[in-house]
């Protein structure tokens, strides 16, 4: 049974060919195709015969070579002289193009560009940038996937300047009978690093104490993972909040308790923590800009992060009587 995407990609891509000459050009019909490897095999014959190569023949030769692959021939491009071992790239015709594309997809769990590309290229010689482009567009999963992380990005707390900070109350603490986290997203895909294009901002309201996480994507399943690594340490919040949507929080705290096995309680927001929360969000923004904007911390700022978490977590911050590593761990972290 065909693909439901294959008639409306092979008539997305039709179109382009048809108002584009130079993906006409690298684009192959299967009669094309046929004909240069009868020519290629012709050429061969004559070879045997000594029949010097013409400058047509020299042309066709620099462009193809056959291969044959689990009794298939294949057109390839030839190997450099130079590095005669190297991969052999294969051409693709039209009516495969689809499965190509689909398979480089599906075997990168739904790969965005990049990773497609990559792994596009290290197969294949005449697969274009817009065919992979049109591919992407016509894909009802990364469609869906998309359109959540624009709403979770787009959305956005209103601002209001923080009441005072008292003195916290004992039973916030991360010691006491219950504590609450916060988290965001800092989106950097202006600035990619090694597949990494967000920053996870994780904090515990009781005293502030900060996790910044690089992320790939932020679809839940990967962002728990790193909740996860954060939990196993320091144990399990009994209430987590997010400036997002209501579907997305609660699939977070569903992958969790999946994930934690003995039916573990997370309740989503407690009311007595909105103040707190908007104060860490201010704070949190306003120490981070400077660093997110500077352009050696972007070098290599996932691993930069780790640095300015450790920073951020000696500092002494407002309403609390000594920094948040101190609290957490009753000292003062080494710094030379």
């Amino acid at each position: 049974m065909a693909h439901p995407t294959r008639n409306k990609f092979d008539e997305a891509w039709a179109a382009e060919i048809a108002k584009n000459k130079y993906q006409k050009k690298i684009c192959m019909e299967i009669d094309k195709y046929n004909r240069v490897i009868r020519e290629l095999k012709y050429l061969q014959i004559k070879h045997m015969q000594g029949i010097y190569d013409t400058p047509e023949d020299r042309k066709l030769l620099q462009k193809y070579d056959i291969m044959v692959e689990d009794g298939r021939e294949w057109l390839v491009k030839p190997a450099p002289h130079e590095n005669v071992a190297a991969n052999l790239l294969k051409y693709v015709i039209n009516l495969e193009l689809f499965d190509v594309l689909h398979e480089a997809h599906q075997s990168t769990n739904h790969g965005n560009f990049k990773e497609m590309t990559a792994q596009i290229q290290a197969r294949y010689c005449n697969v274009s940038n817009l065919a992979v482009m049109t591919y992407l567009r016509l894909c009802q999963h990364c469609a869906n996937r998309n359109a959540m992380v624009s709403e979770i990005l787009n959305y956005d707390l209103p601002q209001r300047e923080p009441s005072p900070m008292r003195p916290l109350k004992r039973e916030f603490n991360l010691h006491g009978s219950y504590f609450s986290v916060y988290f965001g997203f800092i989106n950097m895909q202006e600035y990619p690093r090694d597949g990494y294009e967000y920053i996870m901002v994780h904090w515990f309201l009781s005293n502030q104490f900060v996790h910044l996480i690089p992320l790939r994507n932020i679809e839940p399943n990967n962002v728990v993972i790193s909740l996860m690594d954060i939990y196993g340490t320091f144990g399990l919040p009994n209430y987590i909040d997010a400036p997002f949507d209501m579907r997305y929080i609660h699939s977070i705290i569903s992958h969790i308790k999946a994930a934690w096995s003995n039916g573990v309680s997370i309740a989503h927001r407690n009311p007595n923590d909105m103040n707190i929360s908007q104060h860490g969000i201010n704070m949190i923004h306003k120490t981070m800009e400077p660093w997110v904007n500077d352009a050696n911390f972007r070098i290599n700022w996932p691993l930069n992060l780790k640095y300015l978490q450790f920073w951020m977590n000696n500092q002494l911050k407002p309403g609390l009587s000594e920094s948040p590593y101190h609290d957490m761990f009753n000292g003062i972290g080494r710094t030379l």
